[in-house]
């Protein structure tokens, strides 16, 4: 996969890449250095993120309504009936956490801005497959919270991320794919201390299309997109330690501090 992008790039093309973009950094490195030796706009598709209850979500962080943050929590689960899929093929970087568990690690990095200094992952890894069809993400970051990322090929369909403070909770509910939800808004919900309901709001917007129209507008104005390819380094460097920690028996693996500020 990765000869055929860099290949793109040097042919002038400007590349939308599906999520994960790589299965390693290395991979994510060198289609950073052929979008620049190139001059093409580059960017991993992660969709979701330009839904609007994010931004709404961001900045009720920000607003301190729960407080710092101290413990984040992403949730991404559906049922995969097909045992021949391609996301069950280990040859073709199958697995839960690089199917749907990398939205749930994007959010946690790249929209609640936790910077991990520990990471460990275990999971169920069926012999017949040889890839996690369900795992779980559990990270630590130098200021010692916590964020947990969990996923599953063969649970229902849920998606969620949760950011705990010590006056709250921010819920962003349909967060991943509020487009197939029931009524297609996403939603957010903030809980005080005691678990009453200070907030709710629905939002309703149209990720794919915004992602096209800034990628789009990335090409014309000749600029980097708001998720760029350090941004992607970065989750892709999270992605591939998760996975080193699960084939060594959930070791922990630590983050020293000049990748993570990387």
């Amino acid at each position: 996969m990765l000869n055929g992008i860099v290949k793109a790039m040097q042919h002038g093309k400007h590349v939308l890449l599906e999520k994960p973009a790589a299965l390693s950094e290395f991979e994510m490195q060198a289609m950073k250095q052929a979008s620049e030796d190139n001059s093409v706009v580059f960017m991993e598709a992660f969709m979701y993120q330009f839904h609007s209850q994010h931004a709404r979500a961001k900045e009720l962080l920000s607003s301190g309504i729960i407080g710092e943050f101290r413990h984040v929590k992403s949730h991404f689960s559906w049922m995969l009936e097909n045992s021949g899929d391609i996301r069950l093929n280990s040859e073709l970087g199958g697995g839960a956490m690089r199917d749907v568990g990398c939205y749930g690690l994007h959010a946690v990095t790249q929209i609640v801005g936790f910077k991990a200094c520990e990471i460990s992952m275990s999971g169920k890894v069926p012999e017949e497959y040889g890839v996690d069809t369900t795992s779980t993400c559990v990270m630590i970051d130098d200021q010692k919270r916590t964020a947990e990322v969990s996923a599953s090929m063969e649970l229902p369909f849920t998606n969620r991320y949760e950011i705990f403070g010590p006056k709250g909770v921010i819920t962003v509910d349909s967060s991943f794919r509020p487009d197939v939800s029931v009524d297609q808004f996403g939603k957010i919900t903030v809980k005080d201390h005691g678990g009453n309901i200070i907030l709710f709001e629905r939002w309703k917007d149209d990720q794919y299309l915004n992602q096209v129209e800034h990628f789009h507008n990335c090409i014309l104005e000749k600029k980097q997109p708001d998720y760029n390819a350090e941004n992607s380094i970065q989750l892709a460097r999270y992605l591939e330690k998760a996975y080193q920690s699960l084939q060594n028996n959930s070791m922990k693996i630590k983050i020293d501090q000049k990748e993570k500020d990387a």
